[in-house]
């Protein structure tokens, strides 16, 4: 499919606010954006369970330095978000991706894709580990842009996870298909959302886990998260308007990404 624009973050402003709040019982971050029209924003908000189970969030890789341990930050956004496939960054082993990953901050590319690159670190007393579980779940959605948008998260530490690629699954009977499109660009297979039953908001995963260590060089994750609108998404036609226009055009979702400290652990 040609080149749809979509905008990011509809705002007079163009402005994502970033902030970071302590707090005593578990430990919570908030991370919110809007693809479309409507004002975006990315929220962290760190919440201290304990002395002895508590993170911290930087942009630096000088995390130990309390004057990157961020309060609060706020970053522009996109205008104007074309979709596309992102054949240039899944690749075997995946040289592109982690190129991107390797600036922290928020990184807006060709106008197609967002990325945001933090690190959570481990500031537990008595060089306690800490386990965290992270969610992602979405809401506002307008114009059908779940059907079309894409997540893609990736950590780095002394242990380093395997890209995953989420994606609304497809309604195989409302586009006329006998079986999951497959896209042919992506060389790995998307997870699905795991709950998309209500049309205006829903859970795009509430299952990953990640351990930091308490030790130095071991007690920080890097992680990142992607978004994107998929080109090659079979909703993109479906939705096609006979005036050659598109319903899907000016479409908006709003996610938030909540990471907390399992206080089990």
């Amino acid at each position: 499919m040609p080149h749809r624009i979509v905008s990011l973050f509809r705002s007079k402003s163009f402005k994502i606010a970033l902030a970071i709040i302590l707090f005593i019982a578990a430990v919570l971050i908030i991370l919110a954006m809007n693809l479309g029209n409507q004002a975006g924003q990315f929220v962290i908000r760190v919440q201290s369970g304990a002395a002895d189970k508590s993170i911290m969030i930087s942009e630096s890789e000088d995390f130990e330095n309390p004057d990157n341990q961020m309060s609060s930050k706020t970053v522009s956004g996109i205008d104007g978000m074309l979709d596309y496939s992102p054949s240039y960054f899944l690749q075997e082993g995946y040289t592109k991706l982690n190129e991107y990953t390797n600036k922290l901050g928020v990184q807006q590319i060709d106008n197609s894709l967002y990325v945001y690159t933090f690190y959570i670190v481990n500031t537990s007393g008595a060089g306690n580990s800490v386990g965290v579980n992270i969610s992602l779940s979405y809401s506002n959605v307008t114009n059908h842009t779940d059907e079309i948008v894409r997540v893609l998260t990736y950590y780095q530490s002394y242990n380093v996870s395997d890209p995953r690629v989420y994606q609304k699954a497809d309604d195989l009977t409302k586009l006329g298909l006998s079986e999951p499109y497959l896209y042919t660009k992506y060389i790995l297979p998307p997870y699905t959302f795991a709950d998309s039953s209500n049309p205006s908001q829903g859970v795009v995963f509430n299952d990953q886990s990640v351990h930091i260590g308490a030790n130095s060089g071991e007690n920080f994750v890097k992680y990142s998260i992607f978004f994107w609108v998929e080109g090659d998404d079979p909703d993109s036609n479906y939705y096609e308007t006979p005036d050659g226009g598109n319903q899907l055009y000016g479409g908006t979702i709003k996610f938030r990404l909540d990471i907390t400290v399992d206080m089990t652990v």
